[in-house]
């Protein structure tokens, strides 16, 4: 597996991957609305503070995340996500490990944060595993349909 950099010509594999306008929050935040459009995503990617790659198999694309630099030797790995084709299978590990060790052996990184729904459990269980430690839990950060979700802060320094 290995980390290609996201270009303007892979923006349909987001679009066609962020399909509901709740897949769209949980992934971006208030960043992004659904549906997701090509001028949104080319906009987001021309700033040269986000970072963004998809993870390959062979010619095969299993996944995207963003390592964001936010200054001061920080980066955030933000809008991680693995195809609904490869999810269950511990790609979201090589993923995740994959874009930390970018930003601490190329960006040289001294903290790396990330934010999560406290709802997504596999996603929680995987930043856990990789040392990321919640430093903050946000009450009802957003409300979704009738439910509020609550979202938490977590931080790795390398």
């Amino acid at each position: 597996m290995k980390l290609i950099e996201f270009e303007k010509k892979d923006i349909p594999i987001l679009q066609n991957w962020i399909d509901t306008e709740e897949l769209c929050y949980q992934w971006a935040g208030p960043n992004f609305s659904f549906p997701l459009s090509e001028l949104q995503i080319a906009r987001h990617i021309a700033d040269p503070d986000n970072n963004a790659f998809l993870l390959l198999d062979g010619d095969q694309v299993l996944g995207y995340a963003e390592l964001n630099n936010k200054g001061e030797q920080t980066y955030r790995i933000c809008r991680v996500f693995v195809s609904l084709d490869h999810r269950g299978k511990g790609i979201s590990k090589h993923l995740i490990q994959a874009i930390k060790s970018l930003g601490e052996n190329e960006y040289r990184a001294k903290k790396i944060t990330l934010a999560v729904f406290e709802h997504n459990k596999p996603a929680l269980a995987c930043y856990s595993s990789l040392g990321f430690r919640i430093v903050k839990r946000v009450q009802n950060s957003v409300q979704i349909g009738e439910q509020y979700w609550h979202k938490l802060e977590m931080h790795l320094d390398v």
